[in-house]
C-alpha cells in the first residue's frame, strides 16, 4: 500500500470527496484536494511502515521460535520529524489549488501501531509527560511544546490527521495546530465537527486542567546543556517555568517519556 492509496482510503472513509492532484516535474506538491460540505482541504499523505532491517530481524527471531521484543519510546521522534517536515514542505509549495486549510494525513501501517501514532502526535506537538509530586503522590500530566514542535515551526499548516486501519476499522484523530491563524475557524468547521471527541487541542486540554503548555517566553537550553538538564531536573529552566506558570511548589516537576515495549510470539501453526 502506497501513501496516496492509504490517504485516499482514509479520506473517503471520513466522507470526503477526493481529487488526486497531478504530479509536477519541477517540484513536489501535495497529494489531494478533499472536499466535505463547504470545506476544502489541501492534503499531503504520508505512510509509516516498519523499518525493513527491523522486520528482517523480527522474522529471523520468530523463525527460531524465540520471543521478539522491541521498545518504542514515547515523545518526539527524529524519524517522524523528517517525514512530517517533508509533508509540510509539500503543502507549503502549492500555489495553484484553492483551499481553506492545509492538512497533513499521516497513516501508520506497522507493528506497535497505536504507540507509533502516539509518537507522531508527540512529534507534532513537542509533547512529553510532566510528573508532579504532591502530598498524595505523583501525578502525570501531558505537557505540550516541551520539546521542539513541528507545528510551532510551521504555523501555515493548520492540522494533521493521524491514525491507522485495523481489521477494516479506521482509528483517526485530528491534531489542531494552535499556532495557525485559522485555528478557531478550523475548530468550528465541518472538519472540526467531524472529529468531535477525537480531537487533540492543546488549549482545550489546558483549560480543562488536563495538560501543561510551555509558553513561548520559557527559557530554553540547547545541546549538551539540555541533555544534562534531562538527568538533573533541578537544572531545567523549562520545568521551573511550568512551576511558576501553574503555581506549583519549587522542584516538584520532572519530565520523562515512557517506554512502550512490544513482544511477539509465533503461535504453533503460524506460517513463515
Amino acid at each position: 500500500m502506497r501513501s496516496d492509496e492509504a490517504g485516499k482510503a482514509a479520506l473517503e472513509h471520513l466522507g470526503f470527496s477526493v481529487r488526486k492532484l497531478p504530479e509536477m516535474e519541477e517540484q513536489k506538491r501535495a497529494d489531494f484536494i478533499a472536499t466535505l460540505g463547504d470545506v476544502t482541504l489541501l492534503v499531503e499523505a504520508k505512510l509509516r511502515r516498519d523499518n525493513p532491517t527491523e522486520l528482517k530481524r523480527m522474522n529471523a527471531v520468530l523463525a527460531e521460535g524465540e520471543v521478539y521484543g522491541s521498545t518504542h519510546k514515547l515523545g518526539r521522534n527524529n524519524s517522524h520529524s523528517k517525514n512530517i517536515r517533508d509533508g509540510f514542505e509539500q503543502l507549503m509549495q502549492e500555489r495553484e489549488e484553492q483551499h481553506d486549510y492545509k492538512v497533513l494525513l499521516y497513516v501508520a501501517d506497522c507493528e506497535n501501531i497505536s504507540v507509533v501514532c502516539e509518537q507522531i502526535v508527540d512529534t507534532l506537538y513537542g509533547a512529553t509527560s510532566a510528573f508532579v509530586t504532591t502530598n498524595g503522590g505523583v501525578k502525570e500530566t501531558r505537557c505540550y511544546f516541551y520539546d521542539p514542535s513541528e507545528f510551532f515551526d510551521n504555523k501555515e499548516v493548520d492540522a494533521a490527521i493521524v491514525g491507522y486501519r485495523y481489521d477494516d476499522n479506521w482509528h483517526l484523530v485530528l491534531c489542531l495546530n494552535s499556532f495557525s491563524d485559522r485555528f478557531i475557524n478550523l475548530r468550528r468547521s465541518a472538519l472540526g465537527q467531524l472529529f468531535l471527541g477525537s480531537t487533540i487541542d492543546p488549549l482545550a486540554d489546558e483549560a480543562r486542567g488536563d495538560a501543561f503548555i510551555v509558553g513561548n517566553d520559557a527559557p530554553r537550553l540547547a545541546g549538551g546543556d539540555k541533555a544534562f538538564a534531562r538527568h538533573f531536573p533541578s537544572m531545567d529552566p523549562v520545568l521551573r517555568h511550568l512551576e511558576s506558570k501553574y503555581d506549583l511548589p519549587p522542584n516538584t516537576v520532572v519530565q520523562g517519556n515512557m517506554n512502550a515495549p512490544l513482544f511477539i510470539v509465533r503461535r504453533a501453526g503460524d506460517s513463515g
